[in-house]
């Protein structure tokens, strides 16, 4: 039967070939459609073993790479199966191929730390650059730290300073301290100062205390602005009623010395013993040294029969 079948292939008209090999295509992507459809309502209800079963023919069919790459970050996470970082970094990076942005951040990420495909620091930082560029802001986070701060690759400020500009112009606070301290030292930017301070306000503002504990310590110094001890205090208040070590410290100096706040070495020890349990490093030393200021050693006893020194 199959011999004649095939005796008969021949006799079948081209046209009517190609309109059933159309019909057959357009089928199976209706189906696969419907998979998708289905296979992303249950990954939204966390139902991933029911989500995994339908999506992972709707990822072989390679025409859905938001559906492969969400195949992978299941094996990845092993949730719907157990964990498997081979298969993870096989269907992200079916993903990224197809140039889907998370693909590519997430195989950029498996590429660097080697997690089901071999090491590559340089090819995984290419993948996040490429995701990067179609804006996603994790990507741009990480791809200007790659650059700045030396701990991966020799530090390039140069090269960092455009992508947290990019964060900076999406509203991502994450860019504000980092471009503001290059800003203020003239880090692979030329030095702008008025920016830099516009920039750490912004980000006091969204609540970085990195930024209150930098723009306190330039109006204590009177680095870059002129120095203004009061305002410093405030700013160092702030921050260490937002849990910073450094703040704490720092305004429990102030207190300790009287600078630009009333002074008040009791509640300077407070501060200090706050920070000192929080592990800051120089707090225990200035609780030490505060101590001596407020409780002074006695003097040494007098030899017997010495008369009082005048």
């Amino acid at each position: 039967m199959i011999r004649q079948m095939g005796a008969l292939w021949p006799l079948i008209p081209l046209p009517f070939l190609i309109l059933g090999l159309t019909f057959f295509t357009q089928s199976q992507h209706l189906v696969q459609l419907h998979n998708y459809e289905v296979g992303q309502k249950l990954y939204s209800a966390n139902r991933f073993e029911e989500a995994l079963r339908v999506l992972l023919p709707v990822a072989e069919y390679g025409k859905f790479p938001d559906i492969q790459n969400d195949v992978g970050v299941l094996y990845y996470s092993g949730k719907g199966a157990p964990q498997n970082l081979e298969r993870a970094a096989y269907w992200l990076h079916q993903s990224a191929s197809q140039g889907y942005t998370l693909g590519m951040y997430h195989f950029g990420l498996l590429r660097m730390d080697g997690e089901g495909v071999a090491k590559d620091l340089i090819d995984g930082m290419a993948w996040i650059r490429k995701a990067a560029e179609k804006g996603h802001m994790d990507a741009c986070h990480r791809y200007a730290l790659y650059h700045y701060d030396g701990k991966l690759a020799p530090r390039n400020p140069k090269l960092a300073a455009p992508w947290f500009e990019r964060l900076v112009k999406r509203n991502d606070p994450r860019g504000l301290l980092p471009l503001a301290s290059m800003l203020l030292q003239g880090d692979g930017v030329p030095r702008d100062v008025t920016r830099a301070v516009q920039l750490l306000n912004t980000a006091a503002a969204a609540g970085s205390t990195g930024a209150l504990d930098q723009l306190g310590r330039l109006y204590l110094k009177g680095e870059a602005v002129a120095a203004d001890l009061p305002k410093a205090a405030r700013y160092f208040q702030q921050s260490a009623q937002r849990g910073s070590l450094e703040g704490t410290n720092q305004l429990a100096i102030m207190l300790a010395q009287g600078q630009g706040v009333v002074k008040n070495p009791h509640l300077a020890r407070v501060l200090f013993q706050r920070a000192a349990q929080g592990g800051h490093p120089q707090a225990r030393k200035n609780l030490a040294t505060l101590e001596t200021l407020i409780h002074p050693p006695p003097p040494p006893p007098r030899p017997h029969g010495a008369e009082p020194t005048p």
